[in-house]
């Protein structure tokens, strides 16, 4: 009998030490396997990595780090989830895997594609549950009282005024003439001041670059649009904000060639006042605290 007791124990021994079941982390003080993971990290990565493509050793690392974190998130939320007794809407997950089976043609070629990336498409369910699940805990959050001051918004605000509540100089309507050239070009430089000449002269913009235009946007009339700063190549951007609005500039040499450019709307930087950002921000801040309150509960443990 003692024989025996030491067999089955020597197994369990045995087999907790395999690689496999080493625990890597725990939420709420249940673990996730190394086994568990490695089947995660394959999954995810045959679905987020083209095929073909190698990781390198520090791309490997920090995908890793991401697969972890998305799977102590799932845990967590989802013991949060159904200690609130939150339930997904049944309908709104099932017209999300109707909406994918359409964009494929049928069943069969959806479920196809989604093996592909190395999912069924019950664990597309799961996960288009989970995700439903997590939307209605945010409206919940919003029915819960938001003990965030006043204070504690503005001192928010105060930090972060430059990144989030600033608006960069924008060129609301924008619009320029090509002529390609990998360097400098007397020839091409002089075309484009002829082409200057003949706007100043009277030939409408848009029409001179449905003319003349060797870019992408010469069927428009050379029209590119918004953009602020860091959008566009340095050269062209530098000229762009510092023209008046409605005046074509002087020829602009990019590594794409001479550009001629029009500006027709530009806004200046602004910067959203404190009251019209407080309640994003008391609404913000709230929600924060009820994730941090959630991972707090959780105890993870790495």
């Amino acid at each position: 009998m003692k024989k025996i007791l030491l067999v089955v124990v020597t197994a369990l021994f045995i087999f907790s030490c395999k690689p496999e079941n080493k625990t890597i982390a725990k939420v709420m003080g249940e673990k996730i396997t190394q086994g568990e993971f490695d089947s995660e990290y394959a999954k995810l990565t045959k679905a987020m990595v083209p095929e073909g493509y190698e990781l390198s050793e520090e791309e490997e690392k920090m995908v890793k780090s991401q697969v972890l974190e998305i799977m102590l998130q799932k845990n967590m939320y989802s013991k949060k989830l159904n200690q609130l007794d939150i339930k997904a809407d049944d309908k709104a997950v099932q017209d999300q895997i109707d909406r994918l089976i359409a964009s494929y043609g049928s069943e069969e070629k959806a479920i196809e594609f989604i093996a592909t990336k190395g999912f069924t498409l019950d664990e597309l369910r799961e996960e288009f549950t989970h995700q439903n699940r997590l939307e209605k805990l945010d409206q919940y959050i919003s029915t819960i009282e938001n003990k965030v001051t006043e204070e504690e918004a503005l001192t928010f605000y105060n930090v972060n005024k430059t990144a989030l509540y600033t608006t960069g100089e924008m060129i609301t309507l924008g619009r320029h003439i090509l002529l390609k050239t990998e360097k400098e070009d007397d020839n091409i430089f002089n075309k484009a001041k002829e082409i200057k000449q003949e706007i100043e002269n009277g030939l409408d913009f848009q029409e001179a670059a449905k003319k003349y235009s060797e870019g992408p946007s010469a069927p428009n009339g050379g029209f590119l649009g918004e953009f602020q700063r860091g959008q566009m190549v340095k050269e062209f951007e530098d000229v762009a904000f510092g023209l008046n609005i409605n005046t074509v500039s002087e020829p602009v040499l990019t590594q794409f060639g001479y550009h001629l450019i029009l500006i027709e709307g530009k806004n200046p930087a602004e910067t959203l006042s404190f009251e019209l950002s407080k309640e994003e921000i008391l609404k913000r801040l709230h929600r924060d605290n009820f994730y941090k309150a959630i991972e707090k509960e959780a105890k993870i443990v790495k």
